[in-house]
């Protein structure tokens, strides 16, 4: 078989997976809950004064961006006690 210069081959295997229902999953001893917001929340004040920004008395409009952040706003504002 002839190739280009930098073109691969690529071989796929069918393997059988186990699949399990959501309830199956959450249940499972190795499915653990991690809270990424509150990791966020902390991690900001590592990288911005709030403080300087709270204290400045600044109003803030905040955008979720299409709604991905909807829910870390609420956090970050009552952590920070920003308004």
């Amino acid at each position: 078989m002839d190739r280009k210069p930098g073109e691969r081959v690529t071989r796929t295997r069918r393997r059988r997976h186990q699949t399990h229902s959501l309830g199956e999953a959450r249940r499972a001893a190795t499915t653990h809950a991690h809270d990424y917001v509150q990791n966020y929340v902390q991690d900001l004040g590592a990288i911005l004064d709030l403080d300087v920004i709270r204290d400045s008395k600044v109003r803030m409009g905040v955008d979720p961006l299409g709604g991905a952040g909807v829910h870390y706003w609420p956090r970050i504002a009552e952590r920070y006690r920003l308004d």
